[in-house]
């Protein structure tokens, strides 16, 4: 949540445009901006050829978490190394399925074979 320090007008030139007056209180929804059709194409689609600058997770400008730079660092280390064990494949009931904390991916178990 922010305080809008001055008078601002959200989306000028479109019909979602609107007046936010200094002093309101702001609570920017990034998740659901993710998904705006007029800014990522196809949207609910998954696709792996869009411009990372559409994407919130890790905040933006000032706000830009440091994990991102972790994150893009670490993980393809650790999904490559994952992606290699042999036979990889989700746990049995429950514990393979994906859990969640909000929109975000939490806990997926996975089994492999021993080499």
């Amino acid at each position: 949540m922010r305080t809008c320090h001055e008078d601002y007008v959200l989306a000028r030139g479109t019909d979602r445009e609107m007046q936010i007056p200094k002093g309101t209180l702001v609570i920017a929804s990034t998740l659901s901006a993710m998904f705006d059709p007029e800014v990522m194409q196809e949207p609910d689609e998954y696709r792996v050829d869009r411009p990372a600058q559409g994407y919130m997770h890790f905040g933006r400008g000032l706000h830009t978490c440091y994990g991102e730079r972790i994150n893009h660092l670490v993980l393809p280390e650790v999904l490559g190394s994952l992606l290699c064990l042999r036979n990889l494949r989700r746990a049995p009931g429950g514990e393979g399925r994906m859990k969640f904390e909000g929109p975000f991916p939490n806990r997926l178990v996975v089994q492999f074979d021993a080499a």
